[in-house]
């Protein structure tokens, strides 16, 4: 691409361009450029759509085609020896190879094949990323680490638990970095993982989330000295926040498939007590009923399979999942998810004043079991689809961050709120993490590709 053909970008979109081929993540750009996340995501697609591009893969060929960025222009030292002349080239083959390989999975197979295919780069023998160990208990050592993914000249591996002290993770947790473009063995006797695989090059990365914090590490190691080292840092600096994310939502999702057993296995023990007692709680058979149905499902799966059963164990009209988003530039909401009658329908997008949703946000929690309409005499909608009850809670991540609200509507009077709202209750912590890892992930793959940030793909609807 000719340099002239960027002159359809707007200023800002060639500074967002260059800063993307760089292997800024869209949040590292939206801090330096001191805007919002939003306003950078609206920018990325704005590229992608005037330049043809579906990721930044394609974004960064562009840019360094036109001569906007050059890939040896980056705050690295030079390297030792290779010809520059096809640098460019070569590491976008690279980029390229790795992207190809990993679309479109997502967390543990995302990171498995990441590690397959950066263990094929020229030079590279093992790829692995790690974590601290997420089952070594109540006190925390952060030399504790565990695998999560590993390949070998392309072939997976086990992933095994290690102490990070003496090993380039040390200094990967220290430093933030560690290279080594040979004698690696020598510099770290006390590894046996390199002793084994005669390694002589290491390249390692540690892996922060959007907040900053560190959530694992990224390394390649070599049985050859590596000359042109800088190539493979720029390749994981690329790499790394994609793959940040996804190590963490593969944390927070195993994390809770534990809690989640261990409640499955109270509710177990509560039902038990009761059965002895004769006693019997409202609420209890259709819990389990929609227990039975969503416990097995994990990510997009359990979020829409919970607002479609909820609707049709609790023989509700309409239930569903909203996040904030602006509307027409008001606060408003939008509907990731939501079912009628137990059917998903078009998502859609609604005005936050006036609403019931925006007492959630503020509160926490409404229970209006009839009259609805006349509470939220602004809400046009409930009146228009003759809704008479209402009962959402807002959730909540383990930290305090208001996420999203979970809210079922009926078009008659519900005599009982118990039920519903024992259940509600019951996958409350749950849902507020799925969801944020929702929006993360969304985040995450915009960088990659043009995502809409549903889990259906449905057009905008009609707000119940």
């Amino acid at each position: 691409m000719a340099a002239e053909q960027l002159d359809v970008l707007t200023p800002r979109e060639r500074e967002i361009l260059a800063l993307i081929a760089e292997g800024e993540s869209l949040p590292e750009i939206a801090q330096r450029l001191h805007r919002s996340l939003k306003t950078i995501e609206s920018h990325r697609l704005s590229l992608g759509r005037k330049l043809n591009a579906s990721n930044r893969v394609e974004l960064a060929r562009i840019a360094i085609a036109a001569g906007l960025v050059k890939i040896d222009s980056h705050s690295f030292e030079p390297p030792l020896a290779h010809d520059t002349s096809d640098w460019a080239e070569t590491e976008l083959a690279w980029l390229e190879q790795i992207n190809d390989a990993v679309h479109p999975s997502v967390r543990g197979s995302f990171l498995q094949r990441f590690c397959n295919a950066a263990s094929r780069l020229p030079g590279i023998d093992v790829a692995a990323i790690c974590t601290p160990d997420p089952e070594q208990g109540d006190k925390i050592d952060p030399y504790n680490r565990f695998i999560m993914a590993i390949a070998e000249r392309g072939e997976p591996g086990e992933g095994v638990r290690y102490y990070a002290k003496g090993t380039p993770c040390e200094r990967i947790i220290t430093d933030g970095e560690c290279f080594a473009s040979e004698g690696v063995r020598s510099a770290f006797p006390q590894d046996t993982i390199l002793q084994q695989l005669k390694a002589e090059s290491c390249i390692g990365v540690c892996l922060r989330n959007n907040s900053g914090d560190a959530v694992g590490g990224l390394g390649l190691i070599g049985r050859q000295p590596i000359q042109d080292i800088n190539a493979y840092r720029r390749v994981l600096a690329f790499f790394a926040p994609r793959v940040a994310t996804e190590l963490e939502q593969l944390n927070r999702m195993q994390a809770m498939q534990r809690e989640q057993e261990a409640m499955r296995e109270q509710i177990r023990v509560y039902q038990r007590a009761l059965a002895e007692r004769g006693d019997e709680v409202p609420g209890i058979s259709l819990l389990a009923r929609l227990e039975s149905r969503v416990d097995h499902l994990v990510g997009a799966r359990f979020i829409r399979g919970l607002v479609d059963n909820f609707s049709a164990v609790y023989g509700l009209r309409f239930a569903g999942i909203c996040i904030e988003h602006d509307r027409d530039g008001e606060p408003g909401f939008y509907s990731i998810t939501m079912s009628e009658w137990a059917h998903q329908v078009d998502t859609i997008t609604y005005a936050r004043c006036g609403t019931p949703c925006e007492t959630v946000w503020a509160e926490g929690q409404v229970c209006v079991t009839a009259n609805v309409a006349a509470v939220y005499p602004e809400d046009k909608s409930l009146t228009e689809l003759g809704l008479d009850s209402y009962i959402g809670v807002r959730l909540d991540t383990a930290s305090g961050e208001r996420v999203g609200v979970m809210w079922v509507i009926d078009e008659k009077p519900i005599e009982d709120p118990e039920p519903i709202r024992l259940a509600l209750e019951r996958y409350r912590t749950r849902l507020a993490a799925e969801v944020e890892q929702h929006i993360r992930l969304n985040r995450a793959l915009s960088v990659n590709e043009h995502r809409e940030p549903d889990l259906n793909g449905a057009a905008s609807g009609r707000q119940p």
